[in-house]
């Protein structure tokens, strides 16, 4: 079949919603890390240059999206292009956000990221004291948080909270919406450690067990209905990785507005997928939308992939020959270059 867009990606000019990874970099070397970051991974080496970057950006700058969120990796180990790129994005109206663990989130920085336009900023928060310090592996990395919020308040960019629940936080979860009560934050999102990178590596230390989960799932209900029924103004959302693997598999393979964009260039239809559809060195964003990517959850490889995925525990999929992600060399599929791709018949 030939590479095509399909009929609702003809009305639009690209995806609305990006993910960048800026750098595979990081100061901490997190246990539940799913990307290995901090470490040598597959995206760690011949990462995007300054230039690279910027001339990705100004190519997303002219699609237009919605958001982009600038990921890692720790992004403020990059900071300077960092600040160029929200800046470029911010020029043009594009809503910006970015996820970071707060440890070089000063005031200063603070204020530099205000000043460049970020609109938004996500900081894991994993236990109270040392609870977080554990998952982190760094000593203070709880009191760095915590201030990285409050910097980040003073400044007026609104924040996020994520939180992963653990054999040893699950109690703490009153205490941690209390915290971003405080703190002015605006959402909590809970999301399950997710099996691959350190996160497989660490599982019988990090995992829950079912009480702990069924407790933890009883608090996150309490405290959204006490927040929607007193108008606290915090956000609760329980992220499932699994779900957009149900969606564009099943429900919505013809039209995936969403494209993730590893440190190292590859696109990639899912972060946890170890298969990239082309890579941004190679050729424009824009042309790869051109030539089929915003119906790339049509390829047959990915479908048949995506269908064994049920739950998190199948994510890591090396038991059926796939590349262990962020481990192995991905699967590469460049939609450009190779005219040979099978694609599924979904009319």
């Amino acid at each position: 079949m030939e590479n095509k867009v399909c009929t609702h990606n003809s009305i639009l000019k690209g995806p609305y919603q990006l993910t960048v990874d800026i750098t595979n970099r990081c100061n901490l070397r997190c246990l539940h890390c799913y990307n290995f970051s901090g470490e040598n991974n597959i995206c760690t080496e011949g990462e995007m240059t300054d230039s690279e970057l910027v001339a990705l950006v100004k190519d997303i700058a002219s699609i237009k999206p919605l958001n982009v969120c600038f990921c890692g990796g720790e992004p403020l180990l990059r900071k300077d292009i960092l600040l160029k790129c929200i800046k470029i994005l911010n020029d043009e109206g594009i809503q910006v956000s970015f996820v970071t663990n707060g440890l070089l989130l000063t005031p200063e920085v603070s204020k530099q990221l205000k000043e460049a336009g970020l609109s938004r900023a996500q900081i894991s928060i994993d236990g109270i004291g040392k609870s977080h310090d554990r998952l982190r592996r760094h000593e203070g990395a709880f009191e760095k948080a915590a201030e990285a919020l409050q910097n980040l308040k003073d400044v007026k960019i609104e924040t996020g909270v994520a939180f992963t629940p653990t054999s040893w936080n699950t109690e703490e979860f009153d205490q941690i919406v209390d915290f971003c009560i405080e703190l002015s934050v605006r959402e909590i999102r809970v999301q399950a450690t997710m099996p691959i990178g350190r996160g497989e590596e660490n599982d019988r230390e990090i995992l829950p067990n079912s009480l702990q989960y069924r407790r933890m799932i009883k608090s996150f209900n309490r405290r959204k209905r006490e927040s929607l029924y007193r108008g606290r103004g915090i956000r609760f959302e329980w992220g499932d990785p699994v779900d957009h693997f149900i969606r564009f598999s099943e429900y919505n393979k013809e039209c995936c507005p969403f494209v993730s964009i590893k440190a190292d260039g590859g696109i990639a239809p899912s972060i946890y997928l170890p298969i990239v559809v082309g890579n941004v060195k190679k050729h424009s964003l824009i042309e790869y939308w051109k030539n089929g990517l915003g119906a790339v959850w049509k390829l047959d490889i990915i479908q048949k992939v995506s269908r064994k995925i049920k739950s998190v525990r199948e994510i890591n999929m090396d038991y059926i020959g796939m590349p262990k992600t962020f481990k192995d060399s991905d699967i590469e599929l460049d939609i450009i270059e190779n005219k040979n791709l099978k694609y599924i018949d979904v009319r």
